[in-house]
């Protein structure tokens, strides 16, 4: 909170905003920020895990693995 300078009177606002919103509009956001990006397949999927795994059999089964500070093509 001290970071982004938001107060509690600034965060009470924000709740009741979102408290506030219609259904239009809740399906409008889910919209334009989750079913648009899916469609045009902009989204990821992240799976945290150990070291401890056999990451070559992971990559033979399709997924991509990298450590969060990893180059990603």
């Amino acid at each position: 909170m001290f970071v982004y300078g938001i107060d509690d009177a600034l965060r009470q606002l924000h709740r009741e905003r979102l408290l506030g919103a219609s259904r239009e509009q809740v399906l409008h956001c889910a919209n334009q920020y989750l079913l648009e990006p899916l469609v045009k397949g902009l989204t990821s999927r992240v799976v945290f895990g150990t070291e401890d795994v056999e990451k070559a059999e992971l990559r033979k089964l399709g997924w991509m693995v990298a450590r969060p500070i990893d180059v990603l093509p």
